[in-house]
C-alpha cells in the first residue's frame, strides 16, 4: 500500500491524508471469539465517517449485511472490488450482484442533469426515466494498475473474462515473454514439482542469508503457485508436501514434519485472542535468542512473532488455492489444474487466478480442460439482483 501511495501523482500533503493501515472485516467489527457475532453492530456501530472496503468480490451476504448494520447513519461507504473475480465462498455474489447492471452506462435524468452540471460535459443523452436509483452509485474503473491490458497477461485475463475460449489458447500459444502454457505430457500421473520449486530459489537464498523479515516476506511474496482443487495429486495439500520433500531432498529443510526456518503457513481459522485472521500468512524464522518464531504482519505494517505452539489451525503455503488467493498480489504466478475435469473449474476461477499475476504468469493444464473451464460460469441467486436493479 505504500508503495502504491508513493507512485501517485499527488502533492506530499494530500499524500500524508491518505492511511496505510489496513484491517479486515473481522477485525473491524470486532470478532468476538467462537462466536458468530461481533462487537460492533446496530446498536454499537463503528466510530468512523468513512469506510473503503477492497477486494468486496470475497465478501459474503451474511457479513456483507452485518456490515452495512453496523454502519453509522452519517458515514460513507465505498465498495471496490472486481466484479468478475470468484464470488465469495459462502453465501451469496454481493459485488457481482451490487454491479450488475454496470455495464451500461444511464442515469435517472434529474442525476444526468446534476452531474452535468459538476462535471461540465453534457451527459443528458445518458438520461434514462427507467435507470434504478443504485446507477447513481456505480463507477467502471476501466484501467488496470496491476499489469498493462496491453501485455500478455491483460490479453489473457481479456479473454477469458469474456468467455473466448478460441482467444484464450491463441494467447497462451503466442510468444508473449509474461505467458507461458504447460500442458501436461501423455500419461502425467503427477504435478512437475521441480520445476514450480523453482520459483522459490530467491526465497530458500533469503533464508540462507537469514534477512530481516519484512524482507524475508517481501521476497516470499514475489510467487506464488495456485491450484484449482484442494484434494488429488493436483491439488493443494498434495503440492504443499511434495514441495515440502523437495525442499528436504536438497538440502533447504532439515525436517519437513517439525516447524523449521523457512517453513511458510497460512492460518484457516480466525483467532481473535491473538489477533490473527483465516489467510493471514505466517513465516518461520529465528528470532535474536534463536528461538524460532511464526512471523506475522500486522495492519500497521510491523511484525509479531509467535511461538509455533500458540498456532492451532494452519496449513504449509508454498501453493495455495485460487479462493484463498484472492486480495493477494504476486509478481509470478503458476497455476496448477488437475488433469480431470472439476465442477469448480470456471472462467471465474481461472480470471482470478490469471489476475494476482503482476510480472508473469504460467498455465498448467491442457488445453481440453481450459476450453471446458473457460466456457463454464458460476450461478447464483440470492434475490439481490430483483430488490436492486429490478
Amino acid at each position: 500500500m505504500s508503495k502504491a501511495k508513493a507512485g501517485l501523482p499527488l502533492s506530499d500533503e494530500v499524500k500524508l491524508a491518505i492511511p496505510e493501515q489496513a484491517s479486515t472485516l473481522h477485525r473491524l467489527l470486532g470478532s468476538d471469539f467462537g462466536r458468530s457475532r461481533f462487537k460492533h453492530n446496530k446498536a454499537n456501530p463503528l466510530h468512523l465517517d468513512v469506510l473503503l472496503v477492497d477486494e468486496v468480490s470475497m465478501v459474503d451476504l451474511p457479513m456483507m449485511a452485518k456490515l452495512i448494520d453496523a454502519m453509522p447513519p452519517q458515514a460513507r461507504l465505498i465498495l471496490l472490488g472486481d466484479k468478475d473475480q470468484l464470488a465469495s465462498v459462502e453465501a451469496g455474489s454481493v459485488l457481482g450482484d451490487l454491479s450488475y447492471g454496470i455495464e451500461e452506462v444511464y442515469f435517472q435524468p434529474e442525476w444526468a442533469e446534476r452531474l452535468s452540471r459538476l462535471t461540465g460535459e453534457n451527459l443528458a443523452p445518458f438520461g434514462n426515466a427507467s435507470a434504478p436509483p443504485i446507477s447513481r452509485a456505480l463507477t467502471l474503473l476501466r484501467t488496470s494498475y496491476r499489469f498493462d491490458a496491453n501485455s500478455g497477461i491483460g490479453y489473457l485475463a481479456k479473454a477469458m473474462n469474456a468467455g473466448d475460449s478460441q482467444a484464450v489458447l491463441r494467447c497462451l500459444q503466442s510468444n508473449n515473454t509474461d505467458v507461458e502454457w504447460r500442458t501436461p505430457e501423455e500419461g502425467q500421473t503427477k504435478a512437475d514439482i521441480a520445476t514450480l520449486a523453482k520459483g522459490y530459489d530467491d526465497y530458500w537464498e533469503a533464508v540462507r542469508q537469514n534477512l530481516d523479515i519484512a524482507k524475508l516476506y517481501e521476497v516470499f511474496s514475489r510467487y506464488q503457485i495456485l491450484t484449482a482443487v484442494r484434494q488429488g495429486e493436483f491439488g493443494v495439500e498434495k503440492v504443499n508436501a511434495q514441495l515440502e520433500q523437495y525442499f528436504y531432498q536438497r538440502g533447504r529443510v532439515k525436517d519437513p514434519h517439525v516447524w523449521y526456518p523457512g517453513k511458510a503457513v497460512m492460518l484457516t481459522r480466525n483467532d481473535a485472542a491473538l489477533g490473527l485472521f483465516n489467510g493471514d500468512i505466517g513465516l518461520c524464522m529465528p528470532d535474536e535468542f534463536q528461538r524460532l518464531r511464526v512471523w506475522f504482519m500486522q495492519p500497521d505494517g510491523c511484525f509479531t512473532g509467535l511461538l509455533p505452539s500458540r498456532l492451532s489451525e494452519f496449513e504449509v503455503v508454498f501453493a495455495m488455492t485460487v479462493h484463498k488467493s484472492q486480495g493477494s498480489e504476486f509478481d509470478h504466478v503458476a497455476l496448477l489444474l488437475p488433469i480431470t475435469p472439476s465442477p469448480v473449474l470456471t472462467k471465474e476461477l481461472l480470471y482470478t487466478g490469471i489476475t494476482r499475476a503482476k510480472r508473469s504468469f504460467a498455465l498448467w493444464g491442457s488445453s481440453g480442460l481450459i476450453r471446458s473451464a473457460t466456457s463454464a460460469r458460476i450461478e447464483r441467486y440470492s434475490g439481490l439482483i430483483d430488490e436492486l436493479w429490478h
